[in-house]
């Protein structure tokens, strides 16, 4: 695992960073950017709530907002 950032979309040049909080679009839930695997594409997560640790593909994932961070953790 390689622990820099990973350029996420080349058209708008977003970089993921490890530690940061993302959105998963195939899951519909936001979590933490464990690690990404160059240069397969490959990242590790956290799912925010479960925490899961899960595998997915770097086109999945996006910065994750304030709103989707706040609704990851179910309420009391």
């Amino acid at each position: 695992m390689d622990v820099g950032a990973l350029p996420l979309n080349q058209k708008s040049k977003t970089r993921l960073v490890v530690g940061q909080q993302v959105y998963c679009s195939r899951i519909g839930r936001a979590g933490q950017l464990l690690g990404v695997s160059q240069p397969q594409g490959a990242c590790v997560i956290r799912i925010a709530g479960s925490n899961e640790v899960v595998t997915v593909d770097e086109c999945e994932l996006r910065i994750a907002t304030w709103d989707e961070i706040r609704g990851a953790c179910p309420g009391p």
